[in-house]
């Protein structure tokens, strides 16, 4: 098959759907498909011609290396703090390049102008349509200043704005249970399809040299044990509620050292309170890491810790647990298939609890161990091999069901 591939999150951008987009191009290409990966033009992007032809990754969300864009879009900057750029590309230019390849089926990962423009511009030549819904926006909104005047009406208008983008598509891809539902409630009658993330790495062994590097450059003494954090430290994810619970449980605990990995809006302003607070030995907070780094923080790493409840399905959840470490997370049903209560998962309903009962289990090493062994099982269920398989299963299904007669976006565009 000929697929495209588009998204408005790629590199430098340092997400989830960066990794998912950048494993899947991959992997099809591996698989003997043609890919044409269209992205947003970013500045700075190193120039082609490596030997792989391909990016170093540069986060923990995304593999070893990154497949080169085929389509780079005209960008502007839309939010610098998550480097993610507004990209300007028409759908008459994107049916030119699928015309132009000979694309068999389009597949979006953005539901901004670039997802729109590619949506249509597949309707108008009668194109097979898949979309994933990688990000559940009503934890997101504050970063859209009308939404902090008008939360609830904002949350209103993102959902109707999802319901019409998503009406005409031929399949939604939903990563998640809590995916599906939020697709059942506002787009019911568009197919769709729980395809969850998978990771290139389970079970991989990490190089004990960087370890001992990280070690000593963080400052951890042997006998530190490390619980670990990677994600955004941002509102979306709680970084601030975990850094306060964190600050009250970790007092007089000389042994053991939180390390919170990654970049974003609150990274400067914790800080500076762990400064104030004299917390800078037990809590680091090292921005972002290659994701080599964040590899080897694993190996260092007793415990994986989040209070996030904006999940989706997240790598690096996925990743802690191939690596073996128990996990602490709230409450949240989405994330059961792969952290279970007491058996390698502590899961709370409060911030303070699951902090406190994540470092008693510290002490408790056998338990850990297995804990963690469980962690490592449960995460085989999840490889890319497993995520590129169910993918392609929808790829095949639509095309060979024939493709749709192009006058389709006219109806949809008279419903509205």
């Amino acid at each position: 098959m000929r697929i495209g591939l588009v998204s408005d999150c790629y590199y430098p951008t340092k997400n989830g759907v960066t990794g998912v987009v950048a494993m899947l191009a991959d992997g099809l290409r591996r698989r003997g498909h043609e890919v044409a990966l269209i992205v947003p033009a970013f500045p700075g992007t190193p120039p082609k011609g490596g030997p792989a032809d391909a990016i170093p990754a540069l986060s923990a969300d995304v593999g070893a290396m990154l497949p080169r864009p085929d389509v780079e879009v005209a960008s502007l900057p839309l939010f610098p703090s998550i480097q993610l750029r507004l990209p300007i590309g028409s759908s008459r230019r994107l049916q030119e390049i699928f015309c132009r390849a000979g694309i068999d089926l389009v597949h979006t990962h953005t539901e901004g102008p670039l997802g729109r423009a590619a949506r249509d511009a597949a309707l108008r030549t009668g194109r097979p349509t898949v979309h994933t819904l990688h990000t559940l926006y009503d934890h997101y909104l504050h970063y859209l200043w009308p939404a902090r005047l008008a939360p609830r009406t904002s949350g209103r208008t993102m959902r109707r704005h999802l319901s019409r983008f998503l009406h005409p598509y031929d399949r939604v891809i939903a990563p998640s249970p809590r995916a599906l539902d939020h697709l059942r409630a506002i787009a019911p009658a568009t197919p769709r399809t729980l395809v969850p993330n998978g990771i290139p790495i389970a079970g991989a062994p990490t190089n004990p040299d960087l370890a001992e590097h990280l070690r000593r450059r963080l400052g951890l003494a042997r006998s530190t044990r490390v619980v670990l954090y990677v994600g955004r430290i941002a509102e979306e994810k709680r970084s601030e509620a975990l850094f306060d619970a964190l600050a009250e449980h970790l007092q007089g605990a000389d042994d053991v050292t939180a390390v919170l990995v990654g970049g974003g809006g609150h990274l400067r302003r914790l800080r500076g309170r762990a400064r104030r607070l004299a917390l800078e030995d037990q809590i680091r907070l090292p921005g972002y890491l290659e994701h080599a780094e964040v590899l080897a923080l694993y190996r260092l790493a007793s415990l994986f810790i989040t209070v996030s409840l904006s999940e989706n399905h997240p790598l690096t959840l996925l990743e802690a647990a191939a690596a073996g470490l128990p996990l602490a997370i709230r409450g949240d049903p989405n994330l059961e298939a792969i952290a279970i209560n007491g058996v390698n998962a502590v899961v709370a309903e409060d911030d303070g609890e699951l902090v406190a009962r994540a470092l008693a289990l510290l002490d408790r090493p056998r338990r850990l161990t297995r804990m963690g062994a469980v962690s490592r099982r449960m995460a085989e269920r999840f490889t890319a091999a497993r995520h590129l398989e169910r993918t392609e299963g929808v790829y095949t299904d639509l095309v060979s069901s024939g493709r749709r007669h192009p006058t389709e976006l006219a109806r949809h565009h008279s419903r509205r």
